[in-house]
């Protein structure tokens, strides 16, 4: 994900990770501090830093699945009808939820999801895509204000269709050696699903 942000976000791609503990349990950080030192130290170690913004733990399925991944998978069909139950920590198991760890929604300009890529999908092999969702943006277009804001950090607690949001936090910025990497009004959004590094 680093290397694509890197290689587009100056064209407008903007990369989002949120990190999920459904999955065997492969996200035990309890806030971003440590999910970030998991990263930074452990997987895959070496002082990685992601240079794009990560987000403190949500859930991505189950009872307490927060809405902005109820958006992503009203939108886009499943990659997988397989579940192995015993590794999964969320209830009830839906056809449509999100299968594992590192699985990838790409948002266009119009806040249409575009691509949903199973976790077996390397993020290089998206690159056609990104580059068809950054082409489609017309000047000016600001997917953020129409379709992110009203999932994460709204000012008033509120989604856009005025409901009480859970909101997902963001990794401050000062957790992060690239304190650049924030989430500004762009032409196209990636959201992956961040774990088990």
């Amino acid at each position: 994900m680093n290397a694509l942000n890197s290689k587009y976000g100056g064209q407008g791609l903007v990369v989002l990770g949120f990190p999920c503990n459904l999955f065997l349990k492969q996200e035990p950080g309890a806030n971003g501090t440590e999910i970030l030192n998991g990263v930074k130290y452990v997987r895959p170690g070496n002082g990685f830093v992601p240079n794009f913004q990560l987000f403190e733990k949500i859930d991505v399925n189950g009872d307490k699945e927060h809405q902005l991944y109820t958006y992503l998978k009203r939108h886009c069909p499943p990659t997988t009808s397989e579940f192995k139950p015993s590794n999964l920590f969320y209830t009830p198991i839906r056809s449509n939820d999100v299968s594992w760890n590192w699985e990838k929604f790409l948002v266009g300009p119009d806040g249409r999801v575009m691509k949903r890529a199973p976790p077996g999908v390397e993020p290089e092999a998206l690159e056609d895509d990104i580059e068809e969702a950054l082409a489609s943006a017309p000047a000016g277009k600001n997917v953020y204000n129409k379709v992110i804001s009203g999932f994460y950090d709204p000012p008033s607690g509120r989604g856009a269709d005025g409901a009480a949001r859970t909101r997902a936090r963001r990794v401050p910025a000062d957790l992060r050696v690239d304190s650049q990497a924030t989430v500004p009004p762009t032409p196209s959004h990636m959201f992956e699903i961040r774990n088990g590094c």
